[in-house]
């Protein structure tokens, strides 16, 4: 069996692979994590709303109120760590966005061409180059549960016809980093939607405000 070494000890070649799986594995958000995280990302602007509607309270500020949060929770203020945009959110987000509209809404999407830079969008496998694929995809992706999210806050999103079982059988693979997803996809897909949502519906969305957004 085939070794390598690491300082001064062999390790057999099988044994490093499933190693490096192991780590690969441990450095993703699980399911578990994911539903834990979306409770805690309801829980902080109910407990806040709560906060502020306490009279001895509600001068408390935010920055005060997060840190508190942060403690009670267990959760650490350092790194990637943080309760309002948690992965559960942002997929949440997702999700409303790309699987509650009508079939109608991704039909009237048009066949104009992503700039990856401005999209924040990296096209790792596949053809996903207009918008009209890239929500169909999307859709697709969120819809059977095909994406990952790492601890640094990597998304990878994955799709293939048929529905696969692994990312080794995927047809179109797509990622973006926390900021590119946050900052750049997301303001971009509300600027194609809520137009559409009006079109379709004769009026302004109902949202405080958003039809004016």
């Amino acid at each position: 069996m085939m070794t390598k070494v690491l300082g001064r000890i062999p390790i057999p070649s099988n044994q490093l692979l499933a190693r490096d799986e192991s780590e690969s594995l441990m450095s993703i958000y699980s399911t578990k994590d994911i539903v834990a995280q979306s409770f805690l990302s309801l829980d902080f602007p109910a407990q806040y709303v709560a906060t502020m509607n306490t009279p001895a309270l509600n001068n408390v500020g935010i920055t005060d109120f997060y840190n508190a949060f942060c403690r009670k929770n267990g959760v650490s203020g350092n790194g990637n760590s943080n309760v309002l945009f948690t992965p559960a959110a942002i997929l949440g987000h997702l999700y409303t966005t790309f699987l509650l509209p009508q079939q109608s809404l991704f039909d009237s999407l048009p066949k104009t061409n992503i700039e990856s830079d401005l999209w924040g969008i990296c096209i790792k496998k596949g053809q996903c180059g207009n918008l009209n694929q890239m929500a169909r995809r999307m859709r697709n992706a969120l819809g059977h549960n095909h994406f990952t999210v790492t601890k640094s806050l990597a998304f990878t999103f994955w799709d293939a016809r048929p529905p696969a079982n692994s990312v080794e059988q995927a047809e179109v693979i797509f990622e973006f980093t926390f900021d590119g997803l946050m900052f750049k996809f997301i303001p971009e897909w509300k600027k194609v939607v809520i137009p559409l949502l009006i079109g379709q519906q004769g009026a302004a969305p109902d949202a405080f405000g958003a039809g004016e957004l």
